[in-house]
């Protein structure tokens, strides 16, 4: 039986990583649902499920891990299929900004007045707050605090979610700088180019002008480049059940050694691009992405209920946030993300730096 490849699985929008990133983005609250809550309170319906059997990584990890490989691959094709950097940057921009700046607003000027140990005029007054907004808008460093806001809490961040999100701009940057020096000109050099700084990210993260300064930040960019990797190789990389069944079968003959880390994260890369294009379910595709807005709302509504029921276990914080924030999730995309996606549609003069040859690529991104 021939095993077919992922540029024959990949064609037009029938796809589920619209699911996968939904799957993911709960996923984050979940994992989230364990770290916000109160030292005993926890315990309460027990730990994180995935953190207890992994060891080494939880839920939330493989969660961001996945959004950024799915990132790097979507996003290179957005570009390569265009060949137009500003078609690029408004679609990047229109995707990341409407719903955080939303979600900025709403946490700094309703949230924060709310729940502040400061009189309003005071917390508005403070030029911490707004340094929140400025910082986290600019995409370059990400913002924590809020003046008096959750200070009592175990997690003090009215927003610990964002951030990856100067992590995906940086991305996004490395992206275009690679398109712009022509990198993506030929596989070849493409390939040299992304394995290089696979090593490159790996080993010195701390010189790496696209990588912040948390252990975290060099894993999640090295996922992207995988992703990356994948779009330009995806007419010779063969989608099989099997090979991600097997793969996931080395994991657990690896669980507890040191290599376990590095197979999960092969595993987990193949079985994303499995699910992602081989089983063809398409429904979450019909109904939306509310993923982003799952996770730009997700951590200020599940503080809110931190901050109102005080002592509250993982799971009840679980099963009250989830929905809250779905709904949520889901005006934001209808009425808010999805419009705003609209508008990238427009034409603009493409700035070219030459097509790569390569086989046919999937139309989402």
């Amino acid at each position: 039986m021939t095993i077919p490849k992922l540029s024959e699985l990949a064609v037009g929008r029938e796809n589920n990583l619209n699911m996968i990133r939904l799957l993911a983005a709960s996923l984050v609250l979940y994992s989230h649902s364990f770290a916000l809550v109160r030292k005993g309170a926890s315990q309460v319906g027990g730990g994180e499920a995935i953190g207890t059997l992994l060891g080494s990584q939880d839920g939330g990890s493989i969660a961001v891990n996945a959004f950024f490989l799915i990132s790097g691959f979507l996003v290179t094709g957005s570009l390569l299929k265009r060949n137009d950097l500003m078609f690029y940057i408004r679609a990047r921009m229109l995707r990341l900004f409407p719903a955080l700046f939303v979600s900025l607003v709403l946490t700094i000027f309703v949230l924060g007045p709310l729940v502040s140990t400061l009189r309003a005029a005071e917390y508005l007054s403070s030029g911490q707050t707004y340094r929140f907004l400025l910082n986290n808008l600019s995409l370059w460093r990400a913002d924590y605090l809020l003046p008096g806001v959750f200070q009592d809490q175990p997690n003090t961040s009215p927003n610990g979610s964002l951030w990856t999100l100067p992590m995906e701009g940086r991305m996004y940057l490395l992206v275009a700088t690679i398109w712009l020096l022509r990198g993506f000109s030929a596989r070849w050099l493409f390939n040299l180019v992304a394995i290089f700084g696979l090593i490159f990210t790996i080993s010195w993260p701390q010189i790496n002008p696209f990588i912040l300064d948390q252990r975290e930040c060099f894993i999640v960019a090295a996922f992207f480049l995988v992703g990356m990797l994948v779009y330009v190789n995806m007419d010779i990389l063969p989608i099989n059940g099997g090979i991600a069944a097997f793969l996931f079968l080395l994991c657990l003959l690896a669980h507890g050694q040191s290599s376990f880390d590095v197979m999960f994260g092969v595993a987990l890369a193949y079985g994303v691009f499995w699910l992602g294009f081989s089983p063809k379910i398409g429904f979450f595709n019909r109904i939306g992405d509310y993923s982003y807005g799952i996770y730009v709302y997700a951590f200020p509504i599940q503080q809110l209920y931190v901050h109102f029921f005080g002592e509250i276990s993982s799971l009840k914080l679980f099963a009250l946030s989830m929905p809250t924030t779905l709904l949520v999730a889901m005006a934001s995309w209808h009425y808010l993300e999805k419009p705003a996606l609209s508008l990238k549609r427009r034409q603009s003069a493409p700035l070219s730096a030459g097509p790569m040859e390569s086989a046919s690529r999937p139309s989402k991104a």
